[in-house]
């Protein structure tokens, strides 16, 4: 299920929330103009792996797919050798440095998009999923921390155009 909410910190924003099942996925623009992807199981929150895939058929593998070919397909060959290993995109959490970072693992299967969220153990944190931060400015992963924002546009789009929908139904 996906759906929006507004954020927080800045008005016309939406969060972006993927749920299914028990695991909530929450892509979100944080207080510090960053991006956040939080995956949390609310059956058990000491999960240190996470598993959630966007199959084939959601409106949303789209948006994914289009962030793995952009990563995946780009001359940027420094970069996107930190980054991709054997067609999978290992994000180590923009939050602190990379041995204590949370990692999330992105790769398109037959079933869908797999996103994998690894919690690091020497990392301390206040929330109860696994946060992976994507610093708009200073990513250790530049330019790719970009293709990540254009992820969140997109999702910004279709909020405003369901908001949209919604408006012209109750009219």
């Amino acid at each position: 299920m996906l759906k929006f909410v507004e954020n927080p910190y800045f008005r016309g924003c939406k969060d972006v929330i993927l749920k299914k099942d028990n695991k909530e996925l929450n892509i979100f623009y944080g207080g510090n103009l960053d991006i956040y992807f939080e995956m949390t199981d609310t059956e058990n929150f000491e999960s240190e792996t996470i598993e959630y895939i966007v199959k084939n058929e959601e409106k949303t593998w789209i948006y994914f797919n289009r962030l793995i070919s952009e990563i995946i397909n780009s001359n940027d060959i420094d970069s996107k050798n930190e980054l991709v290993k054997n067609n999978t995109i290992n994000w180590y959490s923009d939050e602190t440095y990379k041995e204590a970072a949370n990692i999330l693992s992105i790769k398109k299967e037959k079933e869908g998009i797999r996103l994998v969220f690894h919690k690091n153990s020497d990392y301390e944190s206040y929330s109860l999923g696994i946060p992976i931060r994507i610093r708009n400015v200073g990513s250790r992963y530049k330019p790719f921390n970009m293709s990540f924002m254009k992820l969140y546009n997109e999702f910004q789009e279709l909020a405003k155009k369901e908001e949209e929908k919604i408006m012209e139904e109750e009219r």
